[in-house]
């Protein structure tokens, strides 16, 4: 992938959100990535199918993460490493990245 693809893939803050969580701890259930978007509580529904329908299975197609449907659990994909650094290097700019 090139970088512009990475870049693209990070442009969303919640894509950016779902790798920070799966870095400190992974597996994840996608509830508890709801839950801790501390988010008002209804906004929690859409979130949650954002996630499912758009966000997880982008960041899955990139091989970032691995998304089981059935059971809700979040792992980290073969090329988790490759964008952990530029996640974290995104997030120092957060308020300077435009969207």
């Amino acid at each position: 992938m090139t970088l512009s693809e990475h870049l693209r893939a990070l442009a969303k803050p919640t894509r950016r959100a779902v790798l920070r969580q799966v870095s400190e701890a992974s597996p994840r259930h996608l509830a508890e990535l709801v839950r801790r978007a501390d988010l008002p509580d209804e906004d929690a529904t859409r979130v949650r199918i954002r996630l499912h329908h758009t966000d997880l299975p982008l960041l899955e197609k990139n091989d970032y993460i691995r998304y089981d449907r059935e059971t809700g659990m979040i792992t980290r994909g073969s090329n988790f490493a490759r964008v952990e650094s530029l996640v974290r290097e995104l997030d120092e700019y957060e308020d300077e990245i435009v969207e």
